[in-house]
């Protein structure tokens, strides 16, 4: 931060502008981006070996003792700039820059692969990951803050501007010996693979990780959409500082201040995501925070000259100047939200790579998201500093990179249509409805098992796919697969269409087929075996088809009612549904009862269970 003030704001600090290599502000920023990336692409490989074969909270105190002696450097060129050869000074500045994105691409494959050893229980990797990513851009406010004020706050309380960068000097030191202090504090763990055989030629090592990455669609497109985002985070903080002194007329301050807000919104949405995600990883979320970067992106793009900035020769707008202006919080609540949306797309995908990554191997799975991430970084930085050099304003670049967006986030919604569709049911049920789930716990967390539950309404589906966060599949009337609109989404759900007319043996036997094959893949089958909604309220006979799914495949089963949506708009209540109105937010229940085992488990028993569980209910309709 203290080079890009000084780049930025040369006039102003050191009395002259001031340039490296011929470079200005836009282009140097970008510049040092690129550096920052470059080392994640080269080294990040061997050092996910490295951290999983050594103990990694003895890797992390080495780590952060480099810094210490990397921020020495830096202060000492901080001091040749204030010394008069502040073009010296950005040089040397720039070579640290890389040596820092070396020490942090050999610290980051620690940073998250130590995680899931510290954090153990079920439920816990989510918010830790939340944490870690809150505290990391708290980090960044604070650093560019921190840096502004060092720097800058001498010559605003009357003292001469160069004390500025001394002050400065002597913060990264401080800061280095703070973070070395704080990694001699962190727990003590085992190396996880202490006989693995570190490879130290980074390119065939690079190559290793990327074909474990490759090997399995999953995590190749975790890995991918996690780039993007970071090549995504690189542009927008490459081009805030020059689009707020050059678009908005602004100070160094509101840079700042831009920078602060955009840190707090990561935080903010990541620490959201670890509560919306209830203790569970809910890629669902992905396809959210993937939207959310889209509008807030391009209405970024659309309104980011809200007005004429000063002349050349006037006086920059300071923050409170900027904040005065009704039209700047637009500008706000856009860089808030759009951060926030990051962190919410963000999270899971991190804890998605952890809790899948094989045990010893987490630590090279980062070290290969680094190595992606530096790829799309770089690609990305360069991209904006050609753009930036053809003529295209920042505001430009904002509305290309939106287009990009729209890309992303249909790809991620094409790629997680399971999980999205089962995060939009759980936001339309809690927005819509008060719904109550009991007993979620009974439902087995790992192995096959048949989930039934009474049918009341058109709607019974979308409370059970709130309800029920384990891959699940459906099995519904195959009529419903035959309306356009519903039926799209009833095929990207996967469910299983089924018919009760024994006409049509074939769908018969098709469904029946599916559901084998589901349970035998060690997953969960819900339907609803009185095969038809009621026209009065009360429990229909259960179908013998579920005598014939227990026969072929005996799995646990799970039983569930369903209260309070008999006489809502989508029952049958009084003849026909959508019929009724009534008011908003209705109470609902779903209560899960004890599984049972397949040797009890007789079509007559488990429809004695349901109706216990629907008639224990005392709030009913």
């Amino acid at each position: 931060m203290g080079l890009i003030l000084l780049v930025t704001f040369g006039d102003d600090l050191v009395g002259r502008p001031v340039s490296v290599f011929g470079l200005g502000a836009a282009e140097l920023n970008t510049i040092g981006g690129l550096l920052l990336m470059l080392p994640f692409l080269l080294f990040s490989a061997v050092s996910g070996q490295v951290a999983d074969k050594v103990a990694k909270h003895r890797m992390m105190r080495s780590v952060k003792l480099a810094e210490v002696v990397l921020m020495v450097g830096a202060a000492g060129a901080l001091i040749v700039a204030s010394l008069g050869a502040p073009e010296l000074a950005g040089a040397g500045l720039l070579a640290l820059i890389f040596l820092l994105g070396t020490q942090s691409a050999v610290f980051g494959p620690i940073k998250y692969s130590i995680l899931p050893q510290l954090l153990p229980k079920p439920g816990e990797l989510v918010a830790g990951n939340a944490l870690v990513e809150t505290g990391t851009y708290l980090a960044v406010l604070l650093g560019g803050i921190t840096a502004t004020v060092l720097m800058v706050g001498p010559r605003d309380v009357g003292l001469p501007p160069e004390i500025g960068l001394y002050t400065l000097a002597g913060g990264v030191v401080g800061f280095a010996l703070i973070g070395w202090w704080a990694a001699r504090m962190n727990p003590a763990v085992p190396a996880e693979q202490p006989d693995l055989q570190v490879r130290w030629d980074p390119i065939r090592t690079t190559v290793d990780v990327a074909r474990v990455v490759t090997a399995r669609r999953d995590l190749l497109l975790a890995v991918l959409a996690n780039s993007w985002f970071w090549g995504l985070a690189a542009c927008l903080l490459a081009l805030t500082p020059s689009w707020s002194a050059n678009t908005l007329g602004a100070d160094e301050w509101t840079a700042t201040g831009i920078n602060a807000v955009f840190s707090i919104g990561i935080g903010v949405g990541s620490l959201l995501c670890a509560q919306l995600s209830r203790g569970r990883i809910e890629l669902g979320l992905v396809s959210l925070g993937a939207s959310g970067l889209l509008v807030f992106l391009v209405d970024l793009g659309v309104g980011g000259a809200p007005w004429t900035p000063p002349a050349a020769d006037a006086a920059r707008l300071g923050l409170l100047d900027v904040l005065s202006r009704p039209a700047a919080w637009r500008l706000v609540m856009d860089l808030v939200l759009l951060a926030a949306s990051g962190g919410i797309f963000m999270v899971p995908l991190y804890s998605y790579l952890l809790d899948r990554g094989a045990e010893g191997e987490r630590a090279r799975l980062i070290g290969a998201l680094n190595v992606m991430t530096a790829v799309f970084m770089v690609g990305a930085l360069a991209v904006v500093f050609g753009l930036l050099a053809a003529g295209l304003s920042e505001r430009s670049i904002f509305l290309v990179l939106g287009l990009v967006q729209a890309a992303i986030t249909a790809l991620c919604i094409v790629a997680l249509p399971v999980p999205t569709m089962r995060f939009v049911a759980e936001g339309l049920i809690r927005v819509f409805y008060r719904p109550r789930f009991a007993n979620l716990d009974r439902i087995p967390a790992e192995g096959p098992a048949l989930l039934i539950c009474n049918h009341v309404s058109y709607i019974d589906f979308v409370v059970l796919m709130a309800a029920v966060r384990r891959r699940h599949r459906f099995v519904i009337w195959h009529a419903f697969v035959d309306i356009p609109a519903f039926g799209f989404l009833a095929r990207n759900y996967h469910v299983i269409p089924i018919n009760s007319d024994p006409k049509d043996r074939r769908t018969i036997v098709k469904a029946f087929k599916e559901i084998s094959e589901t349970l035998r893949q060690g997953e969960l089958v819900i339907l609803f075996p009185e095969g038809a909604l009621p026209y009065e309220q009360g429990l229909q006979p259960f179908m013998r088809g579920l005598d014939l799914i227990l026969k072929r495949d005996p799995v646990p089963v799970v039983p569930m009612a369903l209260n309070g949506l008999w006489g809502s708009p989508y029952s049958r209540k009084g003849g026909r549904a959508f019929k009724s109105v009534r008011g908003p937010k209705r109470r609902i229940w779903l209560t899960v009862g004890e599984p049972v085992p397949p040797s009890d488990a007789t079509r007559e028993r488990l429809e004695e269970e349901v109706r216990a569980l629907w008639t224990s209910m005392p709030d009913r309709p």
